[in-house]
């Protein structure tokens, strides 16, 4: 069924490299996930299997290819995106379902952070409280209420770990004394 609803992975634009090319897999993946919101509802029982979500694999080893990563690295770094990918979109959907209809996600957002600063002092919660002062709750200007601008932020942070460790891994590949 998950098979048979993943729909073959879009072929993508050519990237200019791995980091841009996993921004395209991931953002693939997103938007099948907004299609259909009950996909990453389907409980895990198993690694993929059919030959759509073997394509959706291959697609993103594909982008890390030209790495010096090893096969597990590259494996850990697909979990970790699909992981991140599917974790978003159940969240945005659940958000979406709690919030009254028409509501934007910075006004629910708001009124979260009023509700919070109401119940936590600055003595027991520091850091949270520092957060809720700091507005990065429903007060950011350039958000223009877009629904995936957490899952773009989020996309970035894994991908600069990420590059982290491909710099690493070449590094160390070019440190080998080769024989």
């Amino acid at each position: 069924m998950v098979d048979a609803a993943s729909e073959p992975a879009p072929a993508g634009k050519v990237a200019s490299g791995w980091r841009e090319g996993l921004r395209s897999w991931a953002r693939d993946l997103w938007k099948l996930y907004q299609k259909r919101p009950w996909l990453p509802r389907v409980p895990v029982y198993r690694a993929p299997s059919g030959p759509r979500q073997i394509a959706w694999l291959e697609r993103g080893f594909a982008q890390l290819a030209s790495t010096d990563l090893t096969g597990k690295e590259m494996l850990a770094a697909l979990t970790l995106l699909s992981g991140f990918v599917r974790h978003s979109a159940l969240l945005q959907g659940e958000m979406e379902e709690g919030r009254e209809p028409g509501q934007a996600q910075t006004e629910s957002q708001r009124e979260y952070a009023a509700a919070l600063n109401c119940v936590i002092s600055s003595e027991q919660f520091p850091h949270t409280s520092a957060i809720l002062t700091s507005g990065a709750l429903g007060t950011d200007s350039d958000r223009n209420d877009e629904p995936d601008q957490d899952f773009a932020e989020g996309l970035e942070l894994i991908l600069d770990g990420l590059a982290a460790r491909i710099t690493a891994a070449s590094q160390a590949s070019m440190a080998c004394p080769c024989e």
